[in-house]
C-alpha cells in the first residue's frame, strides 16, 4: 500500500473513531469516503498480515453505532464477516464472540432470523468455552429472545428474556437490564397482558433515564405508546409515539424514525382518520426503503393497503396487500403473512366475495393460533363471524363471535370487546331479537365511552335504530 493510501485509511479511521453521539452528522457527510477507506484497507494492503488484521478490527466497532442508527445493516454485516476472519486469525476469542453476536444482530435486522439464531447459538457455545463476563451471555440470550419474539413465539422468547434479566440484575449493566425489561414488556403486549406490559415498560423507562440511554428511551416510549394504542387511549398513544419520534430524529435513527411514523399512522387509523394515517405510512415507507429495511417496508406497505381499504379504494388496497404478501413470505415473517391474509380477506369481503374472504381469514387464523398471538386471533375470529353473518349463517356467526368475545375479555382488549359486542348485536338485529341486540349495544356503548373510542356514534346510531324497532313491536 502506498503512503498516500495509508494516510487516507488512517485519516478516515480517526474520523470513524470520533464519538458518534456528537459527530454523526459529520460522519453522514463522510461515510462514502469511510467506505472507500475500508475498501482500500481490505483490498490493497501489502504490509504484514498481523498488522492488517489488527487494523481491520479497529475499523469495525467505531462505525457500528452509526451504521445501526442509519440502518446500514448490510454494510455492517459485510464488515463484521471480514472482522470475524481477522479475530479468528488473531485467535482473539473475546473479539470473535462480540463479532458473532453482532453478525446475528445484523442478520436479524435484515430479516434472516434463522441465520441470526444460528449466529447467536454459535456465540453461546463460544461463551461456554471461554471465561467471559456473565453479562455477555445475557446480551446473547436477550438477542435470541428477540428472534423468537419476531417469529411470533412469545412464551419461548420470555424464557430467554427472563434468564437474561436475572443475569443483568445480578451483575449489570443497568442498560442491559433496561433493554431486557422493555423486551419483556413487548412479550406481554403480544400476549395482550396490558397492565403487566406497562409495569415492565415503566421499569425500563426509569432505568433508561438513569443511564442516559436516549435511543433506548425512545424504544421504550414507543412500546408504551403501543399499549395505549391497543387499549384505545389514542391521545396518550400519540403523545408517547411523538416523544419517541423526536428522540429518534435527534439521534439520527432512521429506522426508529420510520417505526414511530408507522405507529402514529396506525393510531390515526384506529381513530378513523385515514387520510392522516396514509400520510404517516407513506413517510415511513420512504425511510424504510432508504435504509433497505425489508421488514419495515413490508409493514408500511401493509398499512398503506389497509388505509386504502378503509377509504373504499379496494383496487389500490389489494395491489399493496398482494405486493406485501410476497415480501413477508420472502423474509419468513409469519405474523406479517397472517396480518396480510386477514387484510386481503377484509378487502375482498367488502367486494361481496364472502367465500373467498373466508378462505383468507381461515389461513390467517391458523397462523395466529400457531404462533400464539391471542390479540390477532380474537380479531380474526370476529372477522370470520362477520362473514358468516353476511352469508346468513347466523348460528355459525355467533359461535365465532362468542369465541372472539371470550378471548378479548380474557386478554383485556376493551376496544375489541366492544367491536365484537356490536357485531353480535347486528346479528341479533337481523334475526329480530331486538332485546338481546339492545343489551349488547348498550354494553358496547358503555365500553366505547369509557375508552373514548371512535365507535361511539356507530353504537348510538345502531341503538336508536333497535330501540325504534322495539317500540314498534
Amino acid at each position: 500500500m502506498s503512503r498516500s493510501k495509508e494516510r487516507f485509511v488512517q485519516y478516515y479511521l480517526r474520523l470513524a473513531q470520533n464519538d458518534v453521539d456528537t459527530h454523526w452528522p459529520k460522519m453522514e457527510l463522510e461515510y462514502e469516503q469511510i467506505v472507500r477507506a475500508w475498501s482500500t484497507l481490505t483490498n490493497h494492503w501489502d504490509g504484514s498480515r498481523l498488522d492488517h488484521e489488527k487494523l481491520i478490527l479497529s475499523f469495525i466497532w467505531p462505525l457500528r453505532r452509526f451504521q445501526n442508527i442509519r440502518g446500514l445493516w448490510q454494510d455492517q454485516l459485510t464488515w463484521c464477516e471480514r472482522g470475524l476472519l481477522a479475530a479468528r486469525f488473531l485467535a482473539d476469542k473475546a473479539e470473535e464472540l462480540k463479532i458473532l453476536n453482532n453478525i446475528g444482530y445484523c442478520n436479524e435486522e435484515l430479516g434472516r432470523r434463522d441465520v441470526a439464531l444460528d449466529n447467536y447459538e454459535q456465540a453461546l457455545l463460544l461463551i461456554d468455552s471461554i471465561n467471559s463476563h456473565p453479562a455477555q451471555k445475557a446480551v446473547v440470550l436477550n438477542n435470541i429472545g428477540s428472534v423468537y419474539l419476531g417469529l411470533g413465539e412469545p412464551q419461548k422468547s420470555l424464557e430467554y428474556f427472563s434468564e437474561a434479566l436475572s443475569i443483568h440484575e445480578a451483575v449489570g449493566p443497568r442498560v442491559g437490564a433496561a433493554r431486557t425489561l422493555s423486551n419483556i414488556g413487548q412479550v406481554y403486549i403480544q400476549l395482550g397482558a396490558w397492565e403487566t406490559a406497562l409495569e415492565y415498560l415503566h421499569k425500563s423507562l426509569d432505568l433508561r433515564d438513569q443511564t442516559g440511554d436516549h435511543l433506548g428511551k425512545a424504544i421504550t416510549l414507543n412500546n408504551i405508546g403501543q399499549v395505549y394504542d391497543y387499549i384505545g387511549q389514542y391521545d396518550r398513544a400519540i403523545e408517547f409515539y411523538s416523544e419517541s419520534l423526536a428522540l429518534k430524529r435527534e439521534q439520527g435513527a432512521r429506522d426508529g424514525e420510520a417505526n414511530a411514523l408507522l405507529n402514529i399512522g396506525t393510531t390515526y387509523g384506529n381513530m378513523g382518520k385515514w387520510e392522516e394515517a396514509l400520510g404517516y405510512y407513506l413517510d415511513a415507507l420512504l425511510v424504510f426503503r432508504a435504509t433497505s429495511n425489508r421488514f419495515g417496508e413490508a409493514d408500511a406497505l401493509n398499512n398503506i393497503g389497509a388505509a386504502y381499504n378503509n377509504v373504499g379504494d379496494i383496487e389500490h388496497a389489494l395491489k399493496y396487500f398482494n405486493e406485501v404478501l410476497l415480501v413477508y413470505k420472502e423474509i419468513a415473517d409469519p405474523k406479517g403473512q397472517a396480518a396480510t391474509l386477514n387484510n386481503i380477506g377484509t378487502a375482498i369481503r367488502l367486494q361481496g366475495q364472502n367465500r373467498q374472504a373466508l378462505s383468507y381469514y381461515e389461513q390467517a387464523l391458523s397462523i395466529w393460533q400457531r404462533i400464539g398471538n391471542r390479540l390477532y386471533e380474537a380479531s380474526t375470529l370476529a372477522s370470520i363471524g362477520v362473514v358468516f353473518g353476511d352469508l346468513g349463517s347466523f348460528e355459525q356467526a355467533l359461535d365465532y363471535q362468542n369465541k372472539s368475545l371470550s378471548l378479548r375479555r380474557k386478554i383485556g382488549d376493551g376496544v375489541g370487546e366492544a367491536m365484537t359486542l356490536f357485531d353480535m348485536a347486528i346479528i341479533y338485529e337481523l334475526t329480530g331479537e331486538w332485546v338481546r341486540a339492545k343489551d349488547l349495544l348498550e354494553e358496547a356503548l358503555r365500553i366505547d365511552k369509557n375508552l373514548n373510542t371512535s365507535n361511539i356514534k356507530l353504537d348510538q346510531d345502531a341503538l336508536i335504530r333497535v330501540q325504534k324497532k322495539l317500540r314498534q313491536t
